[in-house]
């Protein structure tokens, strides 16, 4: 797993330079062939977007390649931020019987990208005549649209029902109204992984209203200032109720060491897989892994941006493609 894992990463870095893009990435565990790109709109609704053909390298196997790897931007320019910033939820899908709603601004680039990677998959898909398999990823706002490109895909009656679908997104904020049970999507088809591989304390991956703002109202409350209501209900509990965001993050938990967080408006799909670097026993800098359950990580307290720049990803990746990852 930590070969594909690896090379979803190197696609979703290449989007960011789109003109390297047909360097195309290495590595000695498969090999990558270029497929199709499409270049961000003025506008910002289209994003970048790199398809690539990922297999394994010679005498190899993987149970997770050949694949059809789509990649999709991160946030790269001033307008991007813009369509970031479009965070009221609209609806989205149907599922069992439910209407789940998602962040407006990443569901509008998914709808724009739709087509052009419908045909994509068509295309591959009649390519390889069995044994599809797509996978979807994306670093930042790019892993959002991402997610979103798979559940429209995943929920969807289109073409290729018989491919096998992945999603792994790093440091990608949440983006569905509803905790969804990724399992359950789609049980009659089959499925890959679906994993949002997030840098501890990456403040992206826990960015939705409600959290921002009670991050805001955290650091006032050090400096005695009220806190900033959030004039639009936009929250809810486990079961469901409305509930106001601020009021909830003005609650006294009975210490003062710990901030209590208001309930997330969106969540993540499929698995949150946190990875953590400590000092082991010869005080050396190990990294180790762990999957975090949904009602944990929505208590986590994130504030960091350093650990969710490219950077600080790809040097992780690297030391898990080199399994520099301990138990």
């Amino acid at each position: 797993m930590a070969h594909i894992v690896s090379a979803a990463w190197k696609c979703a870095l290449s989007t960011y330079d789109i003109d390297a893009a047909v360097r195309l990435p290495t590595s000695p565990f498969c090999n990558f062939e270029h497929d199709y790109i499409v270049s961000p709109s003025v506008g910002g609704r289209t994003k970048a977007v790199v398809s690539t053909i990922v297999t394994p390298a010679a005498d190899m196997e993987n149970e997770f390649l050949p694949a059809l790897v789509i990649a999709v931007r991160g946030s790269a320019s001033k307008v991007d931020h813009m369509v970031n910033a479009n965070s009221r939820a609209r609806t989205a899908f149907e599922y069992d019987g439910r209407s789940i709603d998602a962040h407006s601004g990443f569901m509008n680039s998914a709808e724009a990208l739709e087509d052009v990677f419908a045909e994509r998959i068509r295309l591959y898909v009649q390519r390889r005549r069995s044994n599809a398999h797509i996978i979807f990823t994306g670093h930042s706002a790019g892993g959002a649209v991402a997610t979103l490109l798979f559940l429209r895909r995943l929920l969807g009656s289109g073409s290729a029902p018989d491919a096998r679908l992945s999603c792994i997104t790093f440091g990608a904020p949440p983006v569905v109204s509803q905790a969804l049970n990724f399992e359950e999507l789609a049980p009659r088809r089959p499925l890959g992984l679906c994993l949002n591989i997030i840098n501890e304390f990456d403040v992206v991956s826990r960015a939705d209203r409600p959290y921002i703002l009670s991050l805001v109202n955290m650091m006032r409350s050090l400096y005695g200032q009220p806190a900033i209501p959030d004039d639009v209900d936009i929250t809810r509990d486990a079961d469901d109720s409305p509930r106001s965001g601020a009021a909830n993050a003005q609650q006294t938990s009975g210490s003062e060491n710990i901030w209590p967080l208001p309930p997330p408006m969106y969540h993540h799909v499929g698995s949150r897989v946190l990875l953590l670097t400590r000092l082991d026993d010869d005080g050396r800098v190990c990294l180790k892994a762990c999957e975090v359950p949904k009602d944990v990580f929505q208590q986590l307290l994130f504030c960091r941006v350093e650990v969710h720049r490219r950077a600080c990803y790809s040097d992780r990746m690297q030391r898990l493609e080199k399994r520099e990852l301990s138990a």
